[in-house]
């Protein structure tokens, strides 16, 4: 039954749901509201009430925003290829975040707003703001998708920064090898920043953030709320009591009273004396205007291209659908590559990012293909079979990634779809952040092979080879076209380990030398190890994964590379006839991963399930018609969704729900699992927890047990663990 709707002016966003400070300018007040937030295709955010109820309880008519915010620069827009704009805002501490038309991110507190607009306010931080600088027009591009918020743990300053990133096309002007979408970022929240103080003489002292802003502190009404202040040891306060009593805090303030963003400025209201070498830690929310200049990150994904006209170029990488935020700063996007030679598909890339261009790290890219022939493999005698194989219908043709991909604990999941010729849908399960390691193991002797000359003549110079499918080119020589090991790559010489820690940094030249740098190395190919520009180790095949060769070379007799730590698929599996494709985001539900196909078939399958060296070995462990085909999947974004043991499954003729799923109950005592039909899986009654934190590694724990004593609501975690509140004993709890 439909409750209320609203006719938007344009094409609409999917909704955002939020419990949010009343937005609308005509009401003082702020008190929280629930509020539906959405975007359409000119840029525009409106903000309409979740439930527009008055007071008697009927419904309000019409239904109207009450917040509308437009960017300065927005128009019709398009995402272009395989975008998802305009897409939904996102709101974070009283800020709406929202991707425009021109590819720029675009910022209001309509709090803020309504504060500076009182007579007598006023603010040296803005209520609104839009990065790249607006002013900047050569800073335009086609939005893709996003805003997305996710927390990172800075590594130099070990804070705690909150990020909002969105992906765009290449900005107008760039150069003609900058052919791929970008990644951008700008931290809007930072929690423990760990800073000094400086220009301290006792009473009064100033500290620069380290990341740049207009700040406001975690509690606007509270300045001293900013700032933790501790003697030179980290751990004894420095003074006791309320910091309100011995202080004053004055945010974007230098020590001489200068208006700087960035700044704090700490004075004594006292008679004692600031710590000489104080440690404080500073907590803040961020905005900016065209008098800051962030720390942003900008950065175009890979694989990038020689210049057109080089004879090796590729087509552009373009996101598809939103990436996810992992564990460990990782990022996961699927990047859909139009195809331009036989062997080329798209990519699967997962990056470790700091919140900064310089320090962000490409920890694997996987590169789709349909195989290789031994044409590509000189001397191999070996034709490497596609990363997706059906032994009826052979291989994925073109296998391109055209959503979302979904991270639960330590696995990445994609659903892949492909031409016809081959299997035309897949889902792809991975390790999230493996460490990709290559071996050379000694024959005479089965253990790790020591890559120093004897005699005491040095190491042996490492290169390192394979072949370049995204290129097209055919008959590459080892010898010729490999790559030092260098950047982005560690050999450990003692032991015979290649580990590769930046993929952006281990590029693959074009046949012939190194002009033209074309692609990345990938786990979803053999890596070939040559010594001294001279020896090619042979690959002990028994290692490799995905998939099983065709026709199996001879064992290696003497020195061979293990290749059993280098490719991260763990398994995929493949839908039933018919099926045309696999365009839906996977979704994780407690141990279960869903997808949808495109012609309707909802699958579940295993979410814990152990490692296969990508052999299609998973098993479905149901699968369910839902609907009628979808005639145009790209235009119909679908995504499953599921929470407190219902399954939502949208499908060409309407939305399905299940609920033959476990149910968690929490009763006055005990936690409990049923199944579908009420039956009881199992019910804890106490709890067993770590009374301290080891100060050392191997340190016995010291145990406390307790009861379950009223327990709240009880849920699971996105990585199967089961939250509650256990109310009696005054804990949140977590138990697996």
């Amino acid at each position: 039954m439909v409750i209320w709707s609203w006719n938007a002016p344009g094409a609409l966003s999917a909704p955002t749901i939020a419990t949010m400070q009343n937005p609308d300018q005509n009401v003082d007040s702020c008190a929280p509201v629930e509020a539906v937030l959405v975007q359409d295709d000119g840029g525009t955010v409106y903000v309409l009430p979740a439930f527009p109820i008055n007071p008697d309880y009927s419904l309000m008519t019409p239904i109207a925003p009450i917040y509308t915010a437009k960017p300065d620069s927005s128009s019709s827009g398009s995402s272009g290829g395989n975008g998802k704009w305009p897409s939904p805002p996102i709101y974070i501490n009283g800020w709406i975040y929202a991707l425009g038309s021109d590819g720029r991110i675009n910022a209001w507190n309509p709090c803020k707003q309504k504060w500076n607009n009182q007579p007598g306010h006023n603010s040296v931080f803005p209520a609104d703001w839009a990065m790249p600088n607006p002013m900047d027009k050569s800073m335009t591009s086609q939005p893709r998708c996003g805003p997305s918020f996710g927390f990172i743990r800075n590594a130099s300053s070990g804070a705690i920064v909150g990020m909002v990133y969105w992906w765009t096309s290449q900005t107008t002007g760039s150069t003609s090898s900058d052919i791929n979408d970008r990644m951008w970022g700008v931290p809007v929240s930072v929690s423990m920043d760990r800073v000094r103080a400086q220009k301290n003489d006792g009473k009064a002292c100033e500290v620069v953030v380290s990341h740049i802003g207009w700040l406001q502190a975690p509690d606007p009404s509270d300045p001293t709320s900013a700032i933790r202040l501790f003697q030179a040891d980290g751990i004894t306060p420095a003074f006791s009591g309320d910091l309100r009593n011995y202080v004053t805090v004055d945010l974007n303030t230098t020590k001489e009273g200068l208006v700087l963003p960035g700044r704090i400025r700490i004075t004594m209201k006292t008679g004692d004396n600031l710590p000489s070498s104080p440690l404080i830690y500073a907590s803040y929310s961020l905005s900016y205007d065209e008098r800051v200049l962030p720390q942003t990150l900008s950065l175009q994904i890979e694989p990038t291209s020689p210049p057109p006209g080089a004879g090796f170029e590729h087509n552009p990488t373009i996101v598809a659908g939103t990436p996810a935020m992992g564990p460990d700063n990782m990022m996961y996007i699927c990047g859909y590559r139009q195809p331009k030679y036989d062997s080329d598909g798209g990519s699967i890339l997962a990056y470790r990012t700091d919140g900064v261009t310089g320090s962000s790290k490409l920890k694997w890219h996987y590169f789709l293909h349909s195989g290789a022939d031994s044409s590509y493999l000189p001397g191999a005698g070996v034709e490497l079979p596609a990363v997706v194989q059906d032994p009826d219908r052979g291989p994925m043709v073109n296998p391109q990634p055209c959503s979302s991909p979904a991270v639960a604990g330590d696995k990445v999941f994609v659903t892949v779809s492909g031409d016809a010729g081959g299997p035309r849908g897949a889902l792809l399960c991975f390790k999230a952040n493996p460490e990709f390691v290559i071996r050379i193991i000694d024959g005479a002797t089965k253990s790790p092979k020591s890559l120093w000359r004897t005699g005491g003549h040095g190491h042996y110079d490492v290169k390192l080879w394979q072949p370049n499918l995204i290129a097209g080119t055919t008959g590459g020589v080892p010898l010729m076209d490999a790559r030092p090991a260098g950047n982005g790559i560690s050999v450990d010489y003692d032991n015979g380990t290649i580990t590769f820690t930046d993929f952006q940094l281990t590029k693959l030249a074009a046949r012939g030398g190194e002009q033209w740098l074309t692609n990345t190395f990938s786990p979803s190919l053999p890596v070939w190890v040559i010594l001294d520009n001279a020896v090619v180790v042979p690959i002990d095949w028994s290692t490799w994964g995905p998939g099983v060769l065709g026709t199996p070379p001879a064992a290696a007799s003497g020195d061979s590379v293990d290749l059993s730590s280098w490719n991260n698929l763990l398994w995929y599996y493949i839908p039933e006839e018919p099926c045309s494709g696999a365009h839906s985001p996977p979704v994780v539900i407690g141990n279960t991963v869903y997808f949808i196909t495109d012609d309707g078939v909802l699958y579940a399958l295993d979410a814990e399930g152990g490692e296969s060296k990508g052999r299609q070995v998973k098993k479905k462990l149901w699968s369910r018609e839902v609907g009628t085909a979808l005639t145009s999947p790209n235009d119909v974004p679908l995504s499953v969704a599921g929470a407190n043991g219902v399954l939502l499954v949208p499908s060409g003729d309407g939305l399905h729900a299940f609920s033959n799923t476990p149910t968690l109950v929490a009763d006055n005592n005990r936690i409990v699992k049923l199944d579908g039909d009420g039956e009881v899986i199992w019910s804890v009654d106490s709890i067993a927890w770590p009374a301290t934190v080891p100060t050392t590694a191997g340190a016995q724990m010291a145990i406390k047990q307790g009861p379950v004593n009223k327990p709240g609501r009880a849920r699971y975690a996105s990585t199967g663990e089961i939250l509650f509140a256990n109310s009696g004993a005054n804990q949140v709890c977590k138990i697996d």
